[in-house]
């Protein structure tokens, strides 16, 4: 996704990538080739524990060296702290933390709302390249993660991993609260026409209202 001149024109004379869309002021391509949504982390990840997320993670995004060295969001769970935490300034020039015994993906599948792979890199830290939202669930690893750029990381406890995109408890929370207040609203509706309909019947009887 490209929003700058000179970004576009690079993309636009680069013959690996494809041109997809444009919905202004961006423009949207496609790498050619099999390109693979799962990874097995080259680096064992550090965490970093902030408040302010997108604002202290501009030091990594800065070092391109970085994208092989992704950084969790430290949230305060108990399965993340098996990995060291890195401070404000390690942000920059993340160590370098190589996983031994790498294992590879077997097989991925990848749709709208499921995701599932086949690994045989168990305990290892894996990158899933989409985008994370905190409805993901996943079956056959802990997780999932926020982890540098803005992915999704797992760590999975058997060989076949699925992920499921689903409601939340706060969408099922809003849901209800909506459906609560739709049903209010009608029937206050109801009971001011049906007041409504009586006051005219009266009247027109020759009842005084």
């Amino acid at each position: 996704m490209a929003s700058s001149q000179e970004v576009i024109d690079d993309l636009n004379n680069d013959k690996s990538v494809v041109f997809l869309n444009k919905i202004d002021p961006y423009c949207f391509y496609e790498i050619k080739g099999s390109n693979s949504y799962i990874e097995i982390m080259d680096n064992v990840p550090f965490r970093y524990l902030t408040k302010n997320w997108v604002w202290d993670m501009r030091d990594w995004y800065l070092n391109i060296e970085n994208i092989n060295s992704p950084v969790i969001y430290d949230t305060g769970k108990e399965d993340i702290k098996q990995y060291e935490s890195i401070n404000k300034e390690e942000l920059a020039n993340v160590p370098k933390n190589p996983v031994e015994n790498k294992g590879r993906i077997t097989y991925e599948k990848v749709d709208r709302e499921k995701i599932e792979f086949y690994t045989t890199g168990i305990g290892q830290p894996h990158v899933i390249k989409v985008s994370y939202f905190p409805n993901w669930k996943v079956y056959g690893a802990e997780g999932p993660y926020l982890v540098s750029p803005s992915f999704m990381l797992v760590i999975p406890t058997q060989s076949h991993v699925t992920l499921v995109y689903g409601k939340s408890l706060e969408n099922i929370a809003g849901n209800t609260l909506t459906a609560t207040g739709w049903a209010i609203l009608a029937a206050v509706f109801i009971s001011n026409l049906v007041i409504l309909l009586i006051k005219v019947r009266k009247k027109k009887l020759g009842f005084k209202i």
